[in-house]
């Protein structure tokens, strides 16, 4: 059984998970364009983790998966999908997961994934979002 999902206002407050358009997971779009529903591991550093998105990464929860033109100075964000996440393994610095595609709508916009990314965190929440718009 999931977790209820946390909402503050009108937003789901959801995880965002960046990637860099040339890093080591750029192969994940061809991935979800031949299966939007694939399982596919994922994973970060705990200081690429912001404080408020660490608690929600947890078995069952709902995230988004947006990639960044560059993680150092973004200025364009794609959506990749709405994920589900199936596995969590936090060890050391480094939290493992296992994602999975779904067919569901982002709650955040492609600008205010830029905002976020421009924190220097890969990961945030759509409520972070929210206020710093």
């Amino acid at each position: 059984m999931s977790p209820p999902r946390r909402t503050i206002r009108h937003m789901d407050n959801r995880v965002v998970f960046t990637v860099c358009l040339s890093g080591p997971y750029r192969h994940v779009r061809g991935l979800l364009r031949q299966n939007a529903r694939a399982w596919f591991p994922w994973g970060y550093r705990r200081r690429q983790i912001s404080d408020k998105a660490a608690p929600l990464i947890m078995q069952g929860a709902q995230a988004e998966l947006w990639e960044v033109d560059d993680v150092r100075t973004p200025h364009e964000a794609m959506l990749l999908a709405v994920v589900d996440i199936d596995f969590v393994s936090a060890g050391g610095d480094y939290v493992a997961m296992t994602l999975r595609g779904t067919d569901r709508e982002p709650t955040a916009t492609a600008e205010m994934v830029v905002r976020g990314s421009e924190t220097g965190e890969l990961v945030f929440t759509t409520a972070e979002l929210e206020r710093s718009g």
